[in-house]
């Protein structure tokens, strides 16, 4: 933002108090870090850098899974961190300075469903001063936990315990739609698709 003389302000979200929250599972924002200060009240965004400029968002999990949080598109080295109940060192989930091949960041973590994290976006500074800074995009996903529960399961018909018959068939309930069955015709053949 700027003031009515040319004056940068500070980005609203330029504190952990003051962290813009990011809806859903998915989704891209764009700020700037022109004028963001460091929130003296946290340590560094990552162990790398101490940064100087950062800006905070908060981020629920909508289920148990992983999320991946990326500064891709961004105009500057940046530095990227994910804090859960607090903002210090021991409060670091994860961190990053580069991501592989390139100047921004990206993270990916496990997190736990109905928890809120606090993501920081900072820039470049090994000397804690004058980091860099510019526009910056903060894009967020979320991969929830795959579900390894079998459904509920009903045979409804089938042949007998033994049958002669080249041509069987068995009628199965799932409680999940979509559900496959597979059958074993005597002890020695491999399971198949059931007919």
């Amino acid at each position: 933002s700027w003031f009515g003389d040319g004056q940068l302000t500070a980005p609203a979200n330029d504190t952990r108090d003051a962290m813009t929250v990011l809806p859903g599972s998915s989704g891209s924002v764009s700020s700037n870090t022109a004028a963001a200060t460091r929130d003296d009240a946290c340590g560094p965004v990552a162990r790398d850098s101490p940064g100087a400029q950062s800006i905070w968002y908060q981020w629920t999990a909508p289920a148990d899974g992983w999320a991946t949080f990326d500064t891709a598109g961004s105009s500057f080295d940046t530095l990227l961190g994910v804090f859960a109940a607090g903002c210090r060192e021991e409060h670091r989930l994860a961190e990053s300075d580069d991501a592989p091949g390139r100047m921004t960041s990206r993270v990916r973590l496990w997190v736990r469903s109905g928890t809120q994290y606090a993501i920081a976006v900072d820039g470049y500074s090994p000397e804690g001063v004058n980091a860099e800074n510019g526009p910056v995009t903060l894009e967020w996903s979320f991969q929830p936990e795959a579900d390894a529960t079998p459904p509920e399961t009903t045979l409804w018909s089938g042949p007998g315990p033994v049958s002669w018959t080249p041509y069987l068939g068995w009628t199965f309930r799932a409680s999940e739609p979509g559900s496959t069955f597979e059958c074993q015709f005597n002890t020695s053949a491999e399971w198949q698709p059931c007919p």
